[in-house]
Formats: structure tokens, C-alpha cells, sequence
């Protein structure tokens, strides 16, 4: 206040002058003025938008003790020679010769912006201006790390989505490839439900290791026993039609699988059941051939009905392979993918030596069978699905 009546005193006294103004006291003014774009640095604009950030520069709280006057009463001409005299001063800062310069040139196209500001900011105190300024510069800094948080958590959000479905892709590789397969605890659950009629009569069965190392197939043996295998909790429902090569892989597995359930459970029906077959349920396999010669007549012929005493837990998968059997035979071509021939020449003898060596229902042995048919149903062995058995 007292700056402001020292001002009208001397323009009272006809001292004050723009000739008088010297460069140290507008130069405080453009300093401080400055200060109030320190956020629009660098940034293109034009007469509006300067005359909207430095808005406080023409307050008369501001401009009256260095100009003398209320930026509102100046006239023209007055603005024209503060404008050549800042051009002395100052011509060479930035935002005076791109910004302030702008204040002094009067109207622009009948407009200007610049005494309109004027008239806005005076119509309240510069404190409570500055406050006004404060806090919206809050709300923008408190909105933009708003946005930030927001950005950096979709960020976050896109990189778990992008890690998970990877680990889906890793996943689904694994599922579709029979040797590398890891089943979740729901998987393993899901299946012991399925097979439960399997797990049960060998829930206790606590066999010892065995080392079938002086087999023939000892590895294939070894692998089957030791429960090395992982099944496909959907069946073949998981083998996809568009990868037609690991579908077939994953069928030539269980085919092979299944033959050796079936090779076994007839030489454990002839061996080792047939014995005592009152303990056993029975199976009567028989079909019916269709003979066409050269004359197309088709001549129906009825086989020689098979036998097979089996545990009663085996007895509908042997009925599945019986008939599977039978009916892929045309489809032998599949096996190329895995040689079957071992099953033929070497199976035999192995289980000849296995049950020279061990009772027909001796731990190691219901493992070893429980396992194979577990395996040739494409499903986990019993020593991962037990646990999960109700």
C-alpha cells in the first residue's frame, strides 16, 4: 500500500515519467512476472492464451507500482512507449519479446485479450488469485498422478494378463504333448472320481519298489510301474482337430498302452485265473466274420467263442479293448507313429518271467496291471491318483 501511494505521489508531482522508468525496477516485474508461466514453458501460444497465464502481471497490485497506473487506463500511445522502452531493456529474454511484448501492442482485430484479463483479475485481491491458482495446480498435479496410478495399474494389469496367458500357452504346449504333461490336483481329482472302480482294490496295496532292469521292455516296465506317466483327464477330447500330429501321436500312445492292458489281462485269464476261475468273472468274446469271393456271394462265418477270467475291476475295460481290438485292425497303419512289434515278440516273454517270479497277486504285480490299464484309459497312475480318491 505504501508502494502504491509513493507511486501516486510522484506521478502527482509530475515526476514520474515512462522516460524516468529505469530498466532495475521493470526488471523485477518481468521476473516475477515470469514466474507465473513457469508451467507453460515451452509451449506454443498466442495472444489469448499468454494474456490467460501471465493474467497476474496486469493486476494492479503488480503493474500499478511500476507503471504507475492501472493497466485498465492506459491508453495507446502509453502502452507503445512502455513497449519500446522494454524492448530496450529487455529485448533479448524470451518470454518479453514473445509474450509480455504482446500486452503492449494495444488491439488486435478490434480485440484485446489482455485488458480484458486485466479487468477479470482485478476483480478479486492477487492473494486470493494466488491461492485460486494454488489450488487448482493441486487438483491438476493430485489429477495427473490420478492418471498415472490409473496408466501404471492397467500397465500392471496388461503385463499379470500377458505373464498368464504364456503360462496358459506353456500349459496347453504341455497338454498337447503326451511326454511332457503336468496335471493340476483337479485334474488328478477329476480322474480318481472316473476311475475309482480301479483305485480302490489297490488303495492299500503298499508295493515295494522293483527293478525291472533284467526285462526285455524293462524300460517300458519300469515307467508303467513307477507311475512315470501323466493321463488326459478329457480323453481324447483334448487331442484338437487343427494339431492333427499330436493327435495322432497321443492315439498311437494309447493304442500301444492298450494293447499291452490287453496281452496281459489274456495271459493273466490263462495263467493265473483260469486256475480258479470260480473267483473270477467271465467273458465271452465272439464274432462274426463276412467272407465275399470272386462272385460277390458273402459267406457269414461265427468264430470260436474265447473265454477270458478277469478281476471284476478290469472286466469292462477288457470288453472295451476286446472290441477296439477287433475293430482296429484295419486301422494298423496308425502304429507306424510307435512300433508295436516288441509287444508280440518280447511282451510275452517278460510276463513269463514275471510270473515265474512273483505270486499272481503279489503287490508288485496288481501295481504293475492296475498302472497298465490306467495307462491304456489315458489316465494318471495310481500312485498320483490315490491320494485324491474319495
Amino acid at each position: 500500500m505504501k508502494k502504491i501511494l509513493f507511486t501516486i505521489c510522484l506521478i502527482m508531482m509530475g515526476h514520474y515519467t515512462i522516460q524516468s522508468q529505469n530498466c532495475s525496477k521493470m526488471e523485477d516485474w518481468v521476473n516475477e512476472s515470469e514466474g507465473y508461466g513457469a508451467n507453460a514453458k515451452n509451449r506454443r501460444m498466442d495472444d489469448r492464451g499468454y494474456a490467460q497465464v501471465y493474467a497476474l502481471a496486469v493486476h494492479d497490485e503488480n503493474f500499478v507500482p511500476v507503471f504507475g497506473k492501472s493497466f485498465t487506463k492506459m491508453g495507446l500511445k502509453e502502452k507503445q512507449k512502455l513497449l519500446k522502452k522494454m524492448m530496450q531493456c529487455f529485448g533479448d529474454r524470451y518470454w518479453v519479446k514473445n509474450g509480455f511484448a504482446y500486452m503492449f501492442y494495444g488491439p488486435h482485430n478490434g480485440q484485446d485479450p489482455w485488458y480484458d484479463v486485466a479487468v477479470a483479475v482485478n476483480s478479486k485481491s492477487l492473494e486470493e488469485l494466488k491461492k485460486e491458482r494454488q489450488l487448482a495446480k493441486k487438483q491438476q498435479e493430485e489429477a495427473l498422478a490420478q492418471r498415472q496410478k490409473w496408466r501404471q495399474e492397467q500397465q500392471r494389469r496388461q503385463r499379470v494378463a500377458r505373464e498368464a496367458a504364456q503360462v496358459r500357452q506353456i500349459q496347453r504346449q504341455k497338454q498337447d504333448d503326451p511326454d511332457r504333461r503336468v496335471n493340476t490336483a483337479s485334474d488328478y481329482a477329476r480322474e480318481a472320481s472316473e476311475v475309482a472302480y480301479l483305485l480302490k482294490p489297490v488303495q492299500n496295496n503298499n508295493a515295494p519298489a522293483y527293478d525291472f532292469s533284467k526285462y526285455a521292455m524293462g524300460d517300458f516296465l519300469q515307467t508303467i510301474y513307477d507311475g512315470n506317466f501323466e493321463g488326459f483327464p478329457y480323453g481324447l477330447r483334448d487331442m484338437q482337430s487343427q494339431n492333427l500330429d499330436m493327435g495322432l501321436k497321443k492315439t498311437a500312445l494309447l493304442k500301444k498302452r492298450s494293447a499291452f492292458a490287453y496281452l496281459y489281462l489274456d495271459y493273466f485269464s490263462t495263467h493265473c485265473a483260469k486256475p480258479n476261475k470260480e473267483n473270477y468273472k467271465e467273458f465271452r468274446s465272439q464274432y462274426k466274420y463276412t467272407d465275399t469271393d470272386q462272385m460277390g456271394f458273402k459267406t457269414e462265418t461265427i468264430g470260436k467263442a474265447t473265454h477270458y477270467y478277469l478281476k471284476p475291476q478290469f472286466y469292462n475295460d477288457f470288453v472295451r479293448m476286446d472290441g477296439n481290438y477287433a475293430a482296429d485292425q484295419g486301422l494298423g497303419a496308425i502304429f507306424l507313429l510307435d512300433s508295436m512289434g516288441d509287444i508280440f515278440t518280447n511282451f510275452p516273454n517278460d510276463l513269463n518271467k514275471l510270473f515265474s517270479e512273483l505270486d499272481c497277486e503279489n503287490p508288485v504285480v496288481k501295481q504293475l496291471e492296475t498302472n497298465l490299464v490306467l495307462a491304456s484309459k489315458g489316465k494318471s497312475p495310481l500312485q498320483k491318483l490315490v491320494k485324491h480318491l474319495k
